[in-house]
């Protein structure tokens, strides 16, 4: 069980930072649209050539950002699709065989063997009182 929370932390860690790189790329993109609408350069103070790379400028940051919404948004379904797929195909749950089921199992003669102490002991006591001792 371990190795498939270790994959379910994983795949939430990268969907959840694409969330967070979601969020901010929002902001931007309404900074663009804001820096495009009403951040202009004033006309009769600026040449034209300012007007243009102003344009082209914010334009291209518009774009960039909208790409970077897109790959995000890709990269997160990517990872809960690969997540998915490492889950129900490639991680098992260890299903452990007879061998090592009667390897861990006590046996009415072990016990049967012990001595009188051993068999009336407190559980972990003696570990208790080691661990007082020293």
């Amino acid at each position: 069980a371990l190795y498939r929370e270790d994959v379910r932390d994983l795949m939430d860690l990268t969907v959840s930072k694409m969330e967070n790189y979601l969020v901010v790329n929002a902001f931007q993109l309404g900074f663009c649209i804001t820096l495009y609408t009403q951040g202009r350069p004033e006309s009769d103070h600026a040449p034209q050539w300012v007007h243009f790379l102003c344009a082209m400028t914010t334009a291209s940051a518009f774009f960039y950002t909208l790409l970077s919404m897109w790959l995000a948004i890709h990269a997160s379904v990517s990872a809960h699709s690969f997540g998915v797929r490492m889950l129900t195909q490639l991680v098992r749950l260890p299903i452990p065989s007879t061998a090592q089921l009667d390897a861990a199992t006590a046996m009415a003669r072990d016990f049967e063997g012990l001595g009188l102490t051993s068999v009336l002991r407190l559980p972990l006591m003696a570990k208790q009182i080691r661990r007082l001792n020293s």
